[in-house]
């Protein structure tokens, strides 16, 4: 039975990377402009406090407030680090990795924004370039783990992404290709992630196994 659950989490991940290449590629072509702008021109635009709210949610800030929540929750609960916590710590790092990366090399402008070479690389990556959405992707990774861990079907939280995406774009600061390929992105993170904190794991467990036996030996 693992190893089918094995077999199917490869599955997803090859699949996800293969989907991801294909969404994140076009962005170095730019490719999206067009179907970007006609988006954008037929998107209504929201300053509401409710909007605000909403985005806000996903924030770098708020997820970090989701950590320490965790964190606590596991200590009082379990007196140790939960594996479905540590997967979520991981995405976090990697989407907030990932992004930063994805912006700083295809430097896709946020709509009505115009680059600024005199400005730092962090200032760029947080505020001028877009793609992909960052707040989305954390969403995305969100979405996943809650899935995962409370045996939520995922069609279901990902509608929080697609929520935290239209807010994005309601609020003028993202195009449409930047929250598509961002909720991709997320899910691929957070498979990704899961991955590499199962083979930590097993990895710890054989160690274990292996003192264990040179003990008795």
């Amino acid at each position: 039975m693992k190893g089918s659950q094995r077999l199917h989490s490869n599955r997803h991940l090859v699949l996800l990377t293969v989907l991801v290449v294909a969404l994140v590629l076009p962005a170095y072509l730019n490719a999206y402009s067009s179907i970007d702008r006609f988006v954008y021109e037929f998107t209504p635009r929201s300053e509401s406090t409710a909007v605000k709210l909403v985005t806000h949610t996903a924030s770098i800030g708020a997820f970090l407030a989701y950590s320490a929540i965790m964190l606590i929750y596991d200590y009082y609960r379990y007196k140790r680090l939960s594996n479905h916590t540590l997967i979520f710590l991981v995405a976090l790092a990697l989407s907030i990795a990932v992004v930063a990366l994805l912006k700083a090399t295809t430097r896709v402008p946020r709509p009505e924004f115009v680059v600024a070479e005199n400005k730092s690389v962090i200032y760029l990556i947080a505020h001028v370039y877009a793609f992909p959405s960052g707040h989305t992707t954390r969403a995305a990774v969100l979405a996943c783990v809650v899935s995962r861990r409370f045996n939520i079907p995922l069609k279901y939280t990902l509608l929080y992404p697609i929520v935290i995406g239209a807010t994005r774009m309601l609020l003028g600061v993202h195009w449409f290709s930047d929250v598509l390929a961002a909720i991709t992105i997320g899910c691929w993170i957070a498979v990704l992630s899961e991955k590499i904190c199962s083979k930590l794991a097993i990895s710890n467990r054989e160690q274990a196994l292996s003192q264990l036996a040179g003990r008795e030996g």
